[in-house]
């Protein structure tokens, strides 16, 4: 149960992400963007890693004959592992590079003003999202690995269909900010 709450409270931080790019930003709103917006990724991707690769071990090491068991503690572990990692990277961002502001620009054909959040350097946010695409390409490996594994897991089809439609909607997302911002 575990990783299941942290992947709804990773959903449950992108929604604010998303509430919070709805009208003018403020610095602490620009700030909170990034917060919510990476954390939510890694909250999502984490527990996802963890769950399809416990059942990608024990459907691989059924086919040697040999048992494998992960207990909950060990799977919690792990994905606290996956986790540490992108809390790291956000925490040096936000103290080597707080900056994040709202910056007013006028429309080319001054009809009108736009607010829109800057930031001096982009290398903090390449860095993270390079932490998420390796965690995004990680899922989408193990959620191939254990596509043909028995109905009977009724949690791995759940664990592919989030795997399949979060790096979709994580790429789209992705794609759309680099276009509009």
């Amino acid at each position: 149960p575990v990783p299941l709450l942290l992947i709804l409270l990773g959903i449950l931080s992108l929604v604010i992400f998303d509430i919070l790019c709805v009208g003018r930003p403020s610095p602490s709103v620009c700030s909170s963007r990034v917060i919510f917006y990476y954390l939510g990724l890694a909250l999502i991707f984490s527990p996802l890693i963890t769950k399809t690769f416990r059942v990608w071990m024990v459907f691989r090491q059924a086919n040697n004959f040999k048992s494998y068991t992960m207990s909950n503690f060990k799977l919690n572990v792990i994905t606290l592992l996956w986790l540490l990692p992108a809390i790291f990277i956000a925490m040096l961002r936000g103290i080597i590079m707080p900056g994040i502001d709202a910056r007013v620009l006028l429309a080319k054909d001054n009809s009108r003003v736009d607010v829109i959040c800057a930031q001096s350097s982009a290398v903090w946010g390449l860095v993270q999202l390079t932490w998420a695409g390796i965690q995004m390409l990680i899922t989408l490996f193990l959620a191939w690995k254990t596509r043909a594994v028995p109905d009977g897991f009724n949690e791995t089809r759940h664990v592919f269909i989030s795997a399949y439609f979060i790096n979709t909607a994580g790429v789209l997302g992705l794609v759309t900010s680099t276009l509009l911002g």
